[in-house]
């Protein structure tokens, strides 16, 4: 019998009996992990556990998450054919003596596109396991942004070295050569079901725990949400219980995956109150028994304050949408009435008025679509300019909206930022005077800008940088005068940037701040121009710092 058999049989019996236990350190001995993964874009909930001690992979920093990495297909940029409701359990083996065959994409050119470079070789075996008896073996693909060694091996940098795995809803060709020639970020890699974004723990070594086991199912008890109420959390989610499940436990914790038992439940409860005091983040989970006391379905993992804030009355609140990326406020000049424009990532700019007895959106306007499937490119950033709105999308162009009649808006102009690319946009955006600044996009993603004042619907570019050295992606900014703070997020710091002339900015200094990295997400300045505030998301705390900029000499 081959190995591979051998190891999903025995893998199999495992699986169902996988209890989720603290994140050990690099240095302690490792229990069996489990982690909850939300693709939060698509609404599909995962149950993700690891097997294998120690654990050698986790997910990606750069995610912003303490999951194992793993998102579902319709999530990432282009979307994918295999549609929610077509989610299916995998199981992948990691081991130095099984190999998967499959095709290693690269970006190519300038142009944005990752194409197919060759067939590579992935440490492991993919198994559709919606049938335990029978489990079907999966193709898998990876990515290598680097020059490529077609091996799919990711190292302990931040993103891992960029060495994404795909797992295919296809059968397993072991030529290697399903997929050749196809293409992803310009549009979708087709029927891809899971993405797996990991990089390797500190300290540990590539296939360290040999055989190594990722559990990938989605998650029955689905929308776990915590909600403060004052004098606690109140904790809802939904779920259809098979017969076999004989009970619920509801866990808690101050960190992830949360561990302390809160309480038991009967199968039918959709809902539980911890009685809780304090300020504390705390972390919630909820998890199904069998009348034999194993787990049959794990939920997601959530996070609650049990108070919502001090000194302070809520007014009104309004979640219609889901997954936002930011907002912004506008008053109309005709009527003095005050609206929030409120970006929502997968589906465009709701523009809710503020004026009523509780928030109302009274106008919408869809976001710009990219690939075959309607994923809108992830609706970003939102500022104002006059009556118009600029809104922002990461893989596509800034949306100009006219907002002369908030309840009718009109799409006014669509503004490509990054022509070269067809999966270029931008991360962020700030108005300042007459001039819109635009940050991120693609790499090197610098900083663009556009003079408003003579056409706000069609700006021309007047200037841009990329940083010193051409390469530099900045994340975020903020302007006082003719000086701009550029968060360089890659381990780059904080450059200062001279605008006395926009169309020839210049870097005048960096900020370079010690740090295992310099993960700087926003940087937001004082009016007076004398104290920046630098927040960091990716590396290692602390996680602000406030810089003297008073002399930007020293």
């Amino acid at each position: 019998m081959r190995l591979a058999t051998l190891l999903a049989a025995a893998l199999l019996a495992t699986a169902a009996t996988a209890q989720p236990q603290r994140l050990a350190g690099p240095d302690t001995p490792d229990p069996q992990k489990a982690y909850d993964a939300q693709a939060q874009r698509m609404g599909v909930d995962l149950s993700v556990t690891w097997e294998g001690s120690p654990q050698w992979l986790e997910g990606a920093s750069v995610l912003g998450n303490d999951v194992l990495g793993v998102l579902f297909g319709t999530q990432f940029l282009g979307g994918s054919s295999v549609s929610p409701s077509e989610a299916f359990p995998v199981q992948i083996v990691f081991s130095d003596a099984l190999e998967t065959r499959g095709q290693t994409f690269r970006p190519t050119g300038t142009t944005g596109t990752w194409s197919t470079v060759g067939v590579g070789t992935v440490p492991g075996e993919a198994y559709d396991i919606s049938d335990p008896a029978n489990p079907r073996r999966l193709n898998l693909v990876f990515a290598e942004a680097s020059t490529p060694d077609f091996a799919w091996e990711p190292d302990g940098s931040v993103e891992g070295g960029r060495e994404w795995l795909y797992v295919m809803a296809s059968d397993y060709d072991s030529t290697g050569q399903a997929y050749a020639g196809a293409s992803f970020l310009s549009g979708p890699l087709e029927d891809h079901v899971y993405i797996f974004q990991s990089r390797l723990v500190d300290g540990r070594s590539f296939l360290e725990a040999d055989p190594s086991t990722l559990t990938i199912r989605p998650a029955r008890i689905a929308g776990l949400e915590g909600t403060p109420n004052g004098s606690g959390v109140d904790l809802t989610w939904s779920y259809d219980a098979p017969p076999e499940v004989a009970g619920l436990r509801v866990y808690t914790g101050l960190t992830s995956p949360a561990s302390d038992l809160l309480a038991t439940l009967p199968p039918s409860r959709s809902s539980y109150t911890h009685a809780v005091g304090g300020i504390d983040l705390r972390y919630y989970r909820v998890e199904a028994l069998s009348s034999g006391g194993e787990v049959v379905d794990i939920s997601q993992e959530t996070r609650a304050r049990p108070t919502d804030a001090f000194n302070t009355t809520l007014l009104g609140q309004l979640d219609e949408r889901g997954s936002y990326g930011d907002l912004w406020g506008y008053v109309d000049p005709a009527t003095g009435r005050e609206y929030a424009l409120l970006t929502s990532r997968n589906e465009g700019l709701s523009i809710v008025d503020l004026d009523r007895a509780t928030p109302t959106e009274v106008g919408f306007v869809p976001g710009i679509t990219v690939g075959t499937f309607g994923v809108v490119a992830d609706a970003k950033d939102i500022k104002t300019y006059r009556q118009y709105a600029y809104l922002a999308h990461e893989f596509k162009d800034i949306l100009i909206v006219d907002l002369s009649d908030p309840a009718s808006p009109q799409v006014a102009g669509r503004l490509d930022v990054q022509p070269s690319r067809p999966d270029g946009g931008s991360h962020n955006i700030l108005v300042d005077g007459d001039y819109l600044y635009v940050v991120g996009g693609r790499d090197p993603g610098g900083l663009r800008i556009y003079h408003l004042a003579d056409d706000p619907t069609d700006p021309p570019l007047v200037g841009q940088i990329n940083g010193t050295d051409g390469q530099t992606y900045y994340h975020d900014l903020d302007i006082v005068g003719d000086i701009a703070y550029a968060a360089a997020i890659y381990d780059q710091g904080i450059d200062v940037l001279d605008l006395s002339d926009r169309t020839n900015p210049e870097v005048i200094e960096t900020i370079i701040y010690p740090a295992t990295y310099q993960g700087a997400h926003n940087v937001c300045a004082t009016p007076d121009g004398e104290t920046i505030f630098v927040g960091d998301e990716i590396g290692s705390g602390p996680w602000t710092r406030a810089f003297d900029v008073s002399d930007l000499s020293d």
